[in-house]
C-alpha cells in the first residue's frame, strides 16, 4: 500500500475563509428575517455614494459595507457605524437606530469629577488648538475665570494681531438678574454652605469677573461679551473650542465647580457635541451686551 501523501504543509482553506470573513458573517440571518437597510440605502442615495468609494473614504471593506447594506440585522461596531455616518453626514443612530447609545459614548473623551480637576495644561492645549470658534458659557464666572482667562488673553489677542482672529463669544448670567438670586436661594435649602454668600457680594464677584474678561479681550473686534437673565443660563457650563468642549451640568445643591465634567468632542453630525454647540447658540441669542462697571 502506497503510503498517503503528506498534507500537514496544506493550507487550511476553511479556517482562513472563516477568520476573513468573520466580521461579514457574524450575525448574519436571512434576508426574509431581516430586509435591507433603507436608512443606509437611501442615505448613500441622497449623497451620490456608490458602495465602493463609500467604503474607501469610511476605511471599511466593500463587502462589510455591501452586507450591512443589505441586511438591516447587522450593526457594526461602533467605530464603523460613525465612520460610515460622517461620510454621508448623518447621525449614525438614523443609520443604525439600535447603536445611538454608542456614538453618544464615543463623543466623551474625559471625565474628571469636578471642574477643578481638569488639567491646567489641557486648558492651554484647547486654547492654543482653537482657530475658529471659542464660547463660555456659564451661570457665573467666579473661579472659574482663573483657568481659562489668563490663557485666552494671550493666544487669542496673537491670533488677532497675526490676522488670524477667533471669533470670541462670552455670556454669563446677569449678575443682578433673577436667575443668579433664584439659583442662590433654592441652593441655600439644600446645603446653606453653598449659598452662604450674600446676593450683593455675589454680583459684585460676577461684575468683576465679567470686567476681568473685558479688559483682557473686550477690545477684539471678534470678542462680544453678554450677560442673560434666561433659566437656560443654568443647564449647562460649556467652554467651546472649535470642535471640542469642555462641559458640566448644573445640579441644585452642588456647586458647579464640583459637577461632573466632562470632555467632548465631535465626531458625527447631529451627536451630543453639537447639541451643545445649539445650546451655546440659544443661550447666546437671549443675552444683550455686557456694560462694564468700571
Amino acid at each position: 500500500m502506497q503510503p498517503r501523501p503528506e498534507t500537514q504543509h496544506k493550507p487550511n482553506k476553511r479556517g482562513w475563509w472563516v477568520r476573513a470573513g468573520r466580521s461579514i458573517l457574524e450575525n448574519v440571518t436571512t434576508e426574509d428575517e431581516n430586509p435591507r437597510n433603507m436608512a443606509l440605502i437611501e442615505a448613500m442615495e441622497a449623497a451620490g455614494m456608490t458602495a465602493p468609494r463609500l467604503a474607501e473614504l469610511a476605511g471599511v471593506s466593500r463587502n462589510s459595507l455591501v452586507a450591512w447594506r443589505g441586511n438591516a440585522g447587522i450593526r457594526p461596531r461602533a467605530q464603523h457605524q460613525l465612520a460610515v455616518a460622517k461620510v454621508l453626514e448623518m447621525p449614525a443612530h438614523t443609520l443604525w437606530p439600535t447603536g445611538s447609545e454608542r456614538s453618544v459614548a464615543a463623543e466623551t473623551v474625559k471625565v474628571w469629577p469636578g471642574l477643578n480637576e481638569v488639567p491646567t495644561e489641557l486648558w492651554s492645549e484647547l486654547t492654543l488648538q482653537c482657530v475658529d470658534q471659542f464660547d463660555v458659557v456659564v451661570g457665573s464666572p467666579i473661579g472659574v475665570i482663573r483657568w481659562i482667562l489668563p490663557i485666552a488673553a494671550k493666544v487669542f489677542p496673537a491670533r488677532a494681531e497675526a490676522g488670524d482672529p477667533v471669533s470670541i463669544r462670552i455670556i454669563n448670567a446677569d449678575p443682578d438678574g433673577a436667575q443668579i438670586k433664584q439659583r442662590q436661594q433654592t441652593e441655600s435649602e439644600f446645603d446653606p454652605s453653598i449659598g452662604g454668600t450674600s446676593q450683593k457680594d455675589l454680583a459684585k464677584g460676577g461684575r468683576d469677573a465679567l470686567d476681568q474678561w473685558v479688559e483682557q479681550l473686550g477690545a477684539l473686534k471678534n470678542c462680544e461679551i453678554r450677560t442673560t437673565d434666561h433659566p437656560e443660563i443654568y443647564t449647562a457650563g460649556i467652554f467651546r473650542f472649535d470642535d471640542q468642549a469642555i462641559t458640566y451640568p448644573y445640579y441644585m445643591g452642588v456647586r458647579g465647580l464640583a459637577s461632573v465634567t466632562r470632555l467632548i468632542k465631535r465626531i458625527e453630525v447631529g451627536g451630543e457635541f453639537d447639541a451643545l454647540a445649539r445650546q451655546a447658540d440659544r443661550v447666546w441669542d437671549t443675552g444683550t451686551p455686557y456694560r462694564p462697571s468700571r
